[in-house]
């Protein structure tokens, strides 16, 4: 008898719990792109866990939007649903010419909860410079002002981005290329850097203190062109697979 008892007891205590358990609220993981720009209407993607029953995206500070679209999204190959997310937000954002916010904020509101706002940096569109395709070998290179960020984006596939700078003797070059701390769902970049004659000078995958992403400092023997390549480690590319190039002092 006192066995029956114990046993109820037990089963009544963890009925309780599953009661007393809430669902998990909606969940932001990956966006792209990884900024807004200002004085333009852009296309925001958020993906990431029970966002389609979305009621509402609220902004900070407030700026026209409209949801242009959710769905169910196919998870990348060798990601979970907590890494990458299943459902995906298509979002219209205005940001107004006369901005002056440095960051904007969006968050999700659905009847189960509210995600946590997810921050995008506003950029002046003159203070960086976008990718642009075809850039896929030495005889297809972009010129790269280094004065400026590069925003891009490893397209497909085997794709890679190739970059043209000017080296100078004895002058130190410091890149990095910025992509999972910025928010890239997918993109395990590899940054290398080649002399005018196509020999590597030096090439980095994960660079100590900053994880997945890569920085390289070399200082060149002679003046002339310095042809920086940014991949991907797993040979993958896509809407995703954006990053932010930039060199430093």
């Amino acid at each position: 008898m006192m066995k029956r008892l114990a046993v109820a007891i037990c089963l009544f205590a963890t009925f309780g719990q599953a009661e007393d358990k809430k669902p998990e609220p909606p969940k932001i993981v990956v966006v792209a792109p990884l900024r807004l720009v200002i004085g333009e209407t852009q296309k925001v993607r958020l993906r990431g866990l029970k966002l389609k029953d979305v009621t509402e995206v609220r902004c900070t500070p407030t700026m026209a939007l409209s949801v242009k679209e959710k769905k169910d999204a196919a998870l990348p190959k060798g990601l979970t649903a907590k890494d990458a997310g299943d459902q995906e937000l298509v979002v219209e954002v205005n940001v107004p010419a006369d901005c002056t916010a440095k960051t904007v904020s969006l968050e999700v509101v659905t009847p189960g909860g509210t995600t946590i706002p997810r921050e995008f940096a506003i950029v002046a569109k003159a203070a960086e410079t976008r990718e642009k395709e075809p850039n896929n070998g030495f005889r297809e290179t972009q010129v790269w002002d280094t004065g400026k960020p590069m925003a891009g984006r490893i397209d497909g596939d085997k794709d890679v981005d190739v970059f043209r700078v000017e080296g100078h003797s004895g002058k130190t070059l410091a890149v990095r290329v910025v992509a999972a701390a910025a928010g890239s769902l997918a993109l395990d970049p590899i940054l290398s850097v080649f002399d005018a004659d196509g020999r590597l000078l030096s090439s980095a995958d994960d660079s100590a203190g900053i994880g997945n992403d890569s920085r390289i400092s070399i200082v060149p023997k002679r003046d002339g062109p310095l042809f920086i390549v940014v991949s991907d480690a797993n040979d993958r590319g896509g809407a995703w697979h954006e990053y932010r190039l930039e060199a430093q002092p």
